[in-house]
């Protein structure tokens, strides 16, 4: 059976950052789930089969390569990586980098909306 809403998967420690952006994308439709670390993400997996559409993934995050190298192995995802402060490049291979918005920063939340939309355009017509 295929899924209608996309479903996107979102890992930082940041759970503020993770739960607002749940939100946001639960609210344009998609169905999307916060995790604060890989175990919580592992956790979340089981019951996301057969897994996300989308990966938005702090590269710091412990574990973090080994999780979308295994994901990797299973299915292709596209995978979105929060920008590093100290701007570092990240260690995983990622269709787009995007820093995190201010609280309450609504010109964000539309910006945030429409890279994740374009990074997933690029999967349907990729046919991947």
């Amino acid at each position: 059976m295929k899924r209608i809403r996309p479903t996107v998967l979102i890992i930082d420690d940041d759970l503020n950052f993770a739960f607002w952006l749940a939100r946001l994308l639960n609210e344009a439709g998609y169905q999307a789930s916060p995790a604060r670390n890989t175990t919580d993400a592992a956790s979340l997996l089981e019951e996301m089969q057969p897994g996300p559409d989308l990966l938005v993934i702090n590269p710091a995050t412990d574990g973090c390569t080994d999780l979308v190298e295994a994901l990797r192995q299973q299915r292709k995802f596209r995978v979105i990586a929060l920008q590093s402060p100290d701007g570092e490049p990240p260690s995983i291979t990622v269709d787009t980098s995007l820093e995190k918005p201010e609280p309450g920063d609504k010109l964000s939340e539309l910006e945030w909306l429409i890279a994740i939309e374009r990074v997933l355009a690029k999967r349907r017509h990729s046919g991947g």
